[in-house]
């Protein structure tokens, strides 16, 4: 695994973390929503990095 797989594997748990902290803390529904979809973002943009350093190492 490449130092920007692990930075963005460490990025990925805090910021499922933070979602899931702000979802038990948070009562008002347009936070959680907004929480949601930064965590959506997140880890779609994991998985892009993921596919284009796996990618790169089989080149």
């Amino acid at each position: 695994m490449s130092d920007s797989t692990q930075t963005w594997a460490v990025l990925s748990v805090v910021g499922l973390g933070l979602t899931s902290a702000s979802l038990l803390l948070s009562d008002s529904l347009p936070a959680v929503v907004g929480y949601s979809f930064l965590g959506l973002a997140v880890v779609l943009g994991i998985l892009a990095v993921w596919q284009a350093d796996r990618e790169t190492a089989l080149m």
